[in-house]
């Protein structure tokens, strides 16, 4: 059986207390007992197997061992997107980080149905979730969710970065599968995927007109926000 893993951002070698909800799970979900092994992870890539010293209501204590560090998830896929209504955002986000997407970076577009609030319920609730994805899939970098941003800033800030840029779009005459035959090693992907009424005229523009955008098609069909979200990671994550 492999061993339970828990989420610690302050990972090092020697005697580290977990954080109270990861210690809630240890003690009140999983009734886990001192002395039993657990592996942990920081979210940035660190992992380190560990054996439970303390286990009881005021907490959790473990000892570790020297933790090892993993390279970061290739290729490093930012899915920049309108938020999908009603529950399927959370869908989205688990699915987002088993795939091992890098980061989702919410957009805040002309015809965005569902708009959150910057430090609001919605967003640590897919914070949240995208830990305990995490602590199930076994990835080592925690999957990053952005505050919800205008179009124009997050371009501006992709092109200042250096990152490629694809626009998804059902009419595109090349496809992804054509783009992804060349080596994604070091390339930074930001993949826009529109509202569910989609671009307005104005941002439609602005995207075809920004140097270095390219236009790719998953489907012939349009798609929903989440389906081509994970349809491109699935696709990414095959060939990196």
């Amino acid at each position: 059986m492999e061993a339970y893993r828990f989420y610690c951002p302050d990972l090092a070698a020697g005697t580290v207390t977990l954080p109270e909800d990861q210690a809630h799970h240890a003690v009140h979900v999983l009734r886990l007992e001192a002395g039993m092994a657990v592996e942990l992870f920081n979210g940035r890539g660190g992992v380190a197997a560990a054996q439970l010293l303390k286990v009881d209501k005021r907490g959790v204590v473990a000892t570790v061992e020297t933790p090892r560090q993993d390279a970061v998830p290739c290729p490093v896929l930012t899915l920049v997107t309108a938020v999908p209504k009603a529950d399927r955002a959370e869908w989205l986000v688990e699915q987002a980080s088993q795939l091992n997407v890098t980061a989702i970076q919410w957009l805040d577009c002309q015809r965005s149905v569902v708009k959150p609030r910057e430090g609001g319920g919605k967003v640590d609730k897919w914070r949240r979730l995208a830990i305990e994805s995490a602590k199930q899939c076994g990835r080592n970098h925690l999957l990053e969710i952005r505050d919800m941003r205008p179009v124009e800033a997050v371009v501006r800030q992709a092109l200042g970065e250096g990152q490629q840029l694809w626009l998804l779009e059902p009419r595109a005459l090349r496809s992804v599968w054509e783009e992804l035959q060349a080596p994604l090693a070091g390339r930074g992907i930001w993949a826009l995927i529109g509202p569910e009424g989609g671009w307005s005229p104005e941002e439609l523009a602005f995207l075809q007109a920004t140097p270095g955008m390219v236009l790719l098609r998953l489907t012939p069909t349009v798609l929903r926000i989440e389906t081509a979200c994970c349809a491109l990671a699935a696709l990414c994550g095959a060939v990196g």
